[in-house]
């Protein structure tokens, strides 16, 4: 393994081949622009970019003089004016200035997981909806929050009670013969009708977790009738 600095795994080779996962492990020597190293000194392209949170390249020179700025002038925790900065932009540029207020949080698992509690407190309601082939980190609530596959939640089974997973549209599992847009009517109505009606009273929803485009469940992008459909139901 450390020799070549490199693994293949049958199984990885398969998820690949479904979206947005690597088929390769390597272990990385070296990182810088778009490039990396492995132990044995090969370079490769760097398509992943940190999945997506490394759009301007390893190491940038800019953002390591800045972070080395923060951490030698506020340290780490206490309010500083940066922070407030940053809040006043992304109001700023949020449409119609609908979202005024920010909350930070150092992982996208933290931000999930805070979105849903805060809708839950607010509604004072119990359930959330989630849709299948999802994925919202690696905490404990956003693996039961996920329905990314059947593993990813081993053991947590008794702690998905309030969670309700939905069909998400435009996937592999679509049923025979029917069209994608056929599909996403189906989505929709699953939302707007079997859910209330079967499973949770519209009263006690407290919101609905969804992903624009699913990523880690394999690159399916939803048409924006599915997406506008969901903001006319949740209204």
């Amino acid at each position: 393994f450390f020799k070549n600095g490199l693994r293949f795994n049958a199984e990885l080779k398969r998820a690949g081949q479904r979206g947005f996962r690597p088929v390769r492990q390597i272990v990385i020597n070296k990182a810088l622009g778009d490039f990396v190293w492995d132990l044995d000194g090969r370079p490769y392209i760097d398509f992943q970019n940190g999945w997506a949170t490394n759009p301007l390249g390893n190491c940038h020179p800019e953002i390591l003089e800045a972070v080395d700025m923060a951490n030698r002038r506020f340290g780490f925790h206490y309010d500083h004016p940066l922070r407030y900065d940053l809040a006043e932009m992304l109001a700023d540029i949020m449409p119609g200035k609908a979202l005024p207020r920010t909350n930070y949080e150092v992982s996208g698992t933290e931000a999930a997981e805070a979105a849903v509690h805060l809708a839950l407190t607010h509604t004072k309601r119990r359930y959330i909806i989630t849709f299948s082939s999802s994925y919202h980190g690696m905490g404990l609530a956003t693996k039961v929050l996920s329905g990314l596959d059947a593993g990813h939640g081993t053991y947590l089974e008794g702690w998905g009670g309030g969670v309700i997973k939905a069909p998400y549209p435009y996937s592999e599992r679509i049923p025979a013969g029917m069209s994608e847009d056929q599909y996403t009517d189906y989505c929709l109505w699953y939302l707007d009708n079997h859910i209330p009606s079967c499973i949770a009273a519209r009263d006690n929803i407290a919101g609905i977790l969804v992903e624009p485009g699913l990523a880690e469940g394999g690159n399916w992008i939803p048409s924006t009738r599915f997406l506008r459909g969901i903001r006319d139901i949740c209204n």
